[in-house]
């Protein structure tokens, strides 16, 4: 009887976990397709951000040439005028640029621009790379930084006339790229007629660099690969070791950037097709997770076996632990009762201490740690405050007539350690003086510095003392200092005087 009801739910088990095995398999399917567009978009996404960034750092070029060259409508175009330019609006970039001047000639007035730069100071100028049967001629006349660039100049480029009609179209920038240099790039727009020659200014740079500089740690940050090609030639490889042989793999997603008529092609590789693992395959993932199920619905089985074996022993374990339970709440009740004891005596001291605090006659206080009053009993009250005024807005200082006592009081209120008595004259709320001495430490409550203090009321003991002074230093007839004081004033100034001292007496206009 037990075998047949064991059998039957495991067999019902069997069938459930076949269909949840089919239904993972779909489910599989679903998720596999979920991920390759997820992955296609997401790249797309990233490289949506690589083309803004490069349109960007392009973009900002061109509004730099724009700039530079309305200033220098403005402001004339003299030598100095372009170095400063040059100076102030390419530094602190993060691309190696340089700004540019050029002469647009025909090839039969070269001898007249080396005769009119070389009167201008250009001594050594020369104009390079001259082409033959060439219809104008773009030349270098001025280039800064003048450190960094300087032998540029001279350097030309020829153009035939539709690329002259472009140049000079109105406030339109035009791209060069250089032929015998294919990766310097240069953004020119036309000037006029200045000194007799067509003038163009332009910035150049070079875009390998400019790449570099954008994207040389997409690697670093994205685990991801980036490609970047002109016109079918690799300008640019964030894999510049060739480590993942990019040139075989399939682009995991490309467009293209159209810079004033130059197409620049971007291609971005994958993590999951640089570095192809087991657990970036969404195939193998799957698959692991339908058998991952599959031992898990064994493990059910069994566990449910196991369960209906140890309901006897679960039994017997609750029975066990009610006793053990009842056995700690006795405990429990005892240690609460102790504690109820506790409370209570702690209670009622607190009321002594609490009685000890009003019914006493010194003036007891507690400060906080910037010294203003938190509590006081009413003999306190009494010696220094009146009716009408809250204590816990008065700051302890305050109370004292005295500004040694205040300056004495801060101190020890500054470094709050422990004191000894002093003494101190205090005013009353009626105005009325009194003489105090002082005792008090300092104490931590709940990680709050207090200060207790007590206060005795020496008025009385004060001016008895300073009465018996006065009859000792004053003749009891004539109200005068007596002979006594006299003798001790002549003797501290003589230990003042030392060897000059000399005692004069004058009785009666005799000397």
């Amino acid at each position: 009887m037990k075998l047949n009801i064991l059998k039957q739910p495991m067999q019902i088990g069997y069938l459930l976990f076949a269909l949840y095995f089919f239904m993972m398999l779909y489910v599989g399917s679903i998720l596999h397709s979920y991920y390759q567009n997820e992955t296609r978009q997401t790249l797309e996404k990233q490289l949506t951000t690589h083309e803004q960034l490069l349109k960007t750092k392009l973009l900002h070029i061109s509004h730099l040439l724009y700039s530079i060259d309305a200033y220098q409508q403005l402001n004339g175009y003299e030598p100095e005028l372009f170095l400063q330019l040059a100076q102030s609006q390419l530094q602190g970039i993060d691309v190696p640029l340089r700004l540019e001047s050029y002469a647009l000639i025909k090839p039969q007035q070269q001898q007249v621009l080396t005769q009119a730069l070389k009167k201008a100071g250009h001594f050594d100028f020369k104009i390079k790379g001259v082409e033959a049967n060439a219809e104008h001629m773009l030349v270098i006349n001025r280039a800064a930084p003048v450190a960094e660039y300087g032998h540029t100049v001279g350097e030309s480029v020829a153009l035939n006339n539709a690329h002259v009609a472009r140049l000079q179209a109105s406030n339109q920038l035009y791209l060069l790229v250089w032929p015998n240099r294919e990766n310097k790039w240069s953004i020119l727009i036309e000037q006029g007629d200045v000194d007799g020659f067509r003038h163009v200014l332009g910035i150049s740079f070079l875009l390998d660099n400019l790449l570099d500089s954008l994207f040389s740690d997409v690697y670093l940050r994205t685990e991801q690969h980036l490609q970047v090609a002109v016109a079918d030639r690799l300008i640019f490889s964030s894999d510049w070791k060739n480590t993942f042989s990019l040139s075989e793999l399939a682009a995991g997603a490309s467009s293209e950037v159209n810079f004033f008529g130059e197409p620049i092609k971007l291609t971005l590789y994958s993590k999951e097709q640089l570095s192809h693992s087991l657990l970036d395959d969404s195939i193998c993932l799957i698959i692991a997770f339908e058998v991952i199920a599959l031992l898990c619905g064994l493990m059910v089985l069994l566990h449910v076996r196991a369960l209906l074996n140890r309901n006897e022993l679960v039994n017997k374990t609750v029975v066990e632990r009610t006793a053990c339970l009842a056995k700690t709440n006795q405990q429990l009740e005892r240690e609460s009762s102790q504690r109820l004891i506790a409370l209570q005596q702690q209670l009622a001291a607190e009321k002594k201490y609490k009685s000890v605090f009003l019914n006493s006659h010194e003036g007891l206080f507690v400060l906080n740690e910037h010294g203003y009053i938190l509590e006081a009993n009413p003999a306190f009250q009494r010696l220094l405050l009146s009716n009408h005024k809250q204590s816990t807005s008065i700051r302890f200082s305050q109370l004292m007539a005295d500004e040694h006592s205040q300056q004495q009081w801060l101190l020890y209120l500054q470094q709050q350690s422990n004191h000894q008595e002093f003494e101190w004259l205090g005013v009353n709320g009626q105005g009325k003086s009194l003489w105090l001495r002082q005792t008090g430490n300092w104490a931590t409550h709940d990680g709050n510095r207090r200060y207790e203090g007590r206060l005795i009321d020496i008025t009385q003991h004060t001016l008895f003392h300073e009465q018996l002074k006065y009859k000792a230093q004053h003749d009891g007839l004539t109200n005068l200092l007596n002979r006594q004081t006299f003798l001790d004033a002549l003797e501290v100034k003589r230990k003042a005087t030392q060897d000059d001292f000399r005692p004069n007496a004058n009785i009666n206009g005799f000397l």
